[in-house]
């Protein structure tokens, strides 16, 4: 069984995502807390992810799919 290792992190509206070495990104998805999904894009198959963002402070589920598993992380936008 393959396990899959993802860190999510937001710096000044930057959104970040790596995942473990070995691991490719392929998807990227922000939903708000009442389900709209306020950004979607494929990501270009390495293990790492960054792109500016303008979003509300608020909380949201990022959805990030990798060549492993999909992983969802609930984050408060600061």
């Amino acid at each position: 069984m393959l396990t899959s290792d993802v860190t999510v992190f937001e710096n000044n509206n930057q959104l970040s995502i790596i995942a473990q070495t070995g691991e490719e990104l392929q998807e990227v998805e922000v939903y708000s807390l009442t389900g709209a999904c306020v950004f979607k894009v494929k990501a270009s198959n390495g293990n790492m992810f960054t792109s500016e963002l303008q979003l509300v402070p608020a909380m949201y589920l990022i959805r990030v799919k990798t060549s492993i598993t999909t992983q969802n992380v609930k984050m408060i936008w600061k």
